[in-house]
C-alpha cells in the first residue's frame, strides 16, 4: 500500500488553501518507475491521496502502474473548462515534450 508522504499532503493543503482557484491540472510522477500521469480535479489534496490509495477504484491508470505517485506540478484555474483545456494540451505530443523538458529536469536537478 502506497500513501502520499505526510509532508507532501501538508504542503498541498497550504498551496491549495492559499489560492482562489477551484480547479487544478496536475502532473504526478511514479517514484518507482518515473512514469507520468496528467489529470485535473477540483480537490487536489483528495485526488493525490486517491492516486496513492490501492482501494480507490477511480484511479485505474495509476493502480495499473507502480507508485508511489508524487505531485511534481500543478496549475490553478477558476473554472473546469480552463483546467480541461490545459489538461488536454499537456496530454498532447507538444505538451508531454514540455513536461519532459521543463518539469522532469527540475525534479532531477532538485533531488
Amino acid at each position: 500500500a502506497h500513501s502520499a508522504p505526510v509532508s507532501t499532503l501538508i504542503r498541498l493543503r497550504r498551496i491549495v488553501g492559499s489560492e482562489k482557484a477551484m480547479f487544478h491540472v496536475y502532473v504526478l510522477r511514479s517514484e518507482s518507475t518515473g512514469g507520468l500521469y496528467i489529470g485535473q480535479t477540483s480537490d487536489l489534496v483528495r485526488r493525490v491521496a486517491q492516486h496513492n490509495d490501492p482501494s480507490d477504484h477511480l484511479t485505474l491508470h495509476t493502480k495499473r502502474r507502480k507508485g508511489p505517485w508524487i505531485l511534481i506540478h500543478s496549475e490553478a484555474f477558476e473554472n473546469r473548462s480552463g483546467a480541461m483545456q490545459r489538461e488536454h494540451a499537456l496530454k498532447s505530443g507538444q505538451g508531454r515534450a514540455w513536461v519532459r523538458a521543463h518539469l522532469l529536469l527540475e525534479v532531477e536537478e532538485s533531488g
